[in-house]
This record gives structure tokens, sequence and C-alpha cells, in this order.
């Protein structure tokens, strides 16, 4: 489950590189490294390639929020998604891919929703679609639970995050506000 908040732009740049997440890592290991960086910088950014690479980011950013409970009472861990452009100009048949961009950070615990989401995403979701009812959630309670199982349907609600920041984009810069997604 996925929940979709409206919270204050800040600046900060990455000091280390990003952590890579790929489909095949051990998800606790990695919940360790994310929690180790948050622990030494207050943030983290973690880049992905795939559906599958996205869903063990998002797995692992829910176990480091547990790794995280002593150091960061009180907090929970929030991601604001980006779209990364990957050139390759070894690769003939495909010189360009896209990756996601996780820029994570703790943030006060906010309310949660709890029970069933306001929106489920599956596999064969229009995120066009997702994406407005995101923005109706946004624009009428400042947060929008989404809830999906599986590596395509979370990468599908991310992919309707990207979209509801292109449909809210003068709202967000009046407010200086980004979109969220807390794990």
């Amino acid at each position: 489950q996925q929940t979709a908040w409206l919270s204050s732009r800040s600046s900060g740049s990455s000091a280390e590189p990003s952590l890579i997440s790929t489909a095949t890592l051990n998800v606790g290991r990695f919940a360790g490294a994310i929690a180790g960086r948050l622990r030494n910088q207050g943030f983290c950014s973690i880049d992905a390639i795939g559906p599958e690479a996205l869903y063990a980011a998002v797995k692992s950013l829910d176990i480091a929020n547990t790794y995280l409970k002593d150091s960061h009472p009180g907090q929970r861990l929030a991601t604001s998604p980006s779209k990364i452009k990957i050139v390759d100009d070894h690769r003939v048949d495909m010189p360009e891919t896209v990756a996601w961009g996780l820029h994570v950070a703790p943030l006060p615990e906010s309310t949660r929703s709890e029970g069933e989401p306001d929106l489920y995403v599956a596999r064969n979701t229009n995120v066009g679609l997702l994406a407005g009812l995101v923005a109706k959630g946004l624009e009428e309670r400042r947060q929008a639970t989404v809830g999906g199982m599986g590596a395509v349907a979370i990468s599908n609600a991310y992919k309707a995050f990207l979209i509801t920041n292109v449909y809210l984009k003068e709202e967000l810069e009046e407010q200086s506000e980004i979109i969220i997604a807390t794990p």
C-alpha cells in the first residue's frame, strides 16, 4: 500500500552516489544500507531500472522503517519519485532507457489511512486515469492511498504519481510542495 502525500519542498543534494536497486537484491540487506545512509546523512537516493527493481526498493524502504524506529522515533520514510533518462551509446537497438530515481528522507509520521486503500492499482491499470484520481484525493484530503500487489502494479502506482505531478504542477509550484509516497 502506497500513500501519496503533499509535502513542503526541501533542497538537498546527495553527497554520496545513489544506492542501486536490482530485481534480485536481498531486500533486508538493502534496507540496512538505506538505514545506514539515513543515519549518516539524513537522506539518500535510490536508482532502479524496471518494475522489479523499483518493487525491491519499495519493499526495502518498508523494512528500513523498522530498522530506523529507535534512531528516528515518530518518523516514517518518504520518497519523492523522479524519472532518470539513461543513454547507452553501446546499444544500437535501444540506446536510451528510463530509470526511477527515489529521493528518500524520514518525515514526521502523519495520520495514515489504515484499512482499505482509497484506490487500487493492477498490472493493467490506466495510469493516466489513476493519476487523475490521485490528484483529486490530494486536492480534497492532501493524501491518496493506493493499494496494489506485485512489481508491475507498484510501478504503475509510481508512474501515476509522476503524472499527478504534471496534473498538479501549477498548484505544487505555487505552494512549494512536492508529491511524496510512503510505503
